[in-house]
């Protein structure tokens, strides 16, 4: 069973950090993109992150590996970060905390939601 297994396993050291490098910007300019359009963006951001799966799966050359979606995620927290970093940045100087917090959320879940679809289409589940 384990030689069957390292045969399924085909990615390189590199192909983490492309997987990881791609989910960085990819998900930091999706939510810098969708954030203005507020709770509309929950029903775009899915599709979002099944387009940046397709384009880690395209950028690794289609190898597999069992951690491959982990660091693709791990990329896309750190670039979820950096935008909100991003925009309490902007935000930090005008409004209240509790302001901060709400205008947060939108960006919060839109991120979640790509973050799912990226793991789970990568992991090679179809919806």
């Amino acid at each position: 069973m384990r030689g069957q297994q390292k045969e399924l396993e085909t990615a390189r050291q590199l192909d983490y950090m492309i997987a990881g490098a791609i989910s960085v910007v990819g998900l930091g300019v999706a939510i810098f993109l969708l954030n203005p359009l507020g709770w509309w963006g929950f029903f775009i951001a899915p599709v979002v992150g099944g387009g940046l799966a397709d384009i880690v799966r395209w950028a690794v050359g289609r190898r597999r590996s069992h951690y491959l979606p982990l660091a693709a995620v791990i990329g896309g927290v750190v670039g979820l970060l950096l935008s909100l970093a991003f925009l309490f940045s902007r935000f930090a100087y005008s409004s209240a905390l509790g302001t901060i917090l709400i205008q947060a959320l939108v960006p919060i879940v839109m991120g979640g939601l790509m973050l799912s679809a990226l793991y789970y289409r990568l992991r090679g589940i179809r919806l």
